[in-house]
């Protein structure tokens, strides 16, 4: 009863979130002054809420699944974990160009969220394909050239 009530609660806070972020979008374009600039230009940075609410939400998942002992659980740790570095990377990025002023180098501080949710997201479909029974075999030539060309 206790984890229904748990689950409903997130749910509408997602709802609510969305709602939120979609009248931002859409009111948005009609704020010229300068006041509502400032407002509107640093609330882009609130976008990693919704990843870090994610990545939360994810690992309170990943618990009922097993958590660290079985295969589901961490594929839901993974694809947590790769929206924690996406809230670290929009973090950084945001800080650097909204509140230090300055044009964000390429690589930044920031890039190490980003690129390092790559690994954690491939590992994560990785682990999903095996929880699924999907079995990859590269014994023959034409696998392995699918393999390097499709991607």
């Amino acid at each position: 009863m206790r984890e229904t009530i748990k689950e409903e609660w997130q749910a509408k806070l997602a709802i609510i979130v969305f709602i939120v972020l979609t009248v931002w979008w859409v009111v948005s374009p009609s704020f010229q002054g300068a006041e509502s600039k400032r407002f509107f230009g640093d609330f882009p940075s609130i976008y990693a809420v919704m990843a870090l609410l994610g990545g939360v939400w994810g690992v309170s998942i990943s618990r009922k699944w097993g958590g660290k002992k079985s295969v589901m659980g961490k594929v839901l740790i993974m694809f947590s974990l790769g929206l924690f570095s996406q809230v670290f990377g929009q973090l950084a990025y945001a800080y650097l160009s909204f509140y230090k002023h300055v044009e964000v180098p390429y690589p930044s501080i920031g890039d190490i969220g980003y690129f390092g949710s790559v690994p954690l997201y491939i590992y994560g479909v990785v682990l999903l394909a095996r929880a699924s029974g999907v079995k990859v075999g590269l014994k023959s030539f034409e696998n392995k050239i699918q393999a390097v060309l499709s991607p």
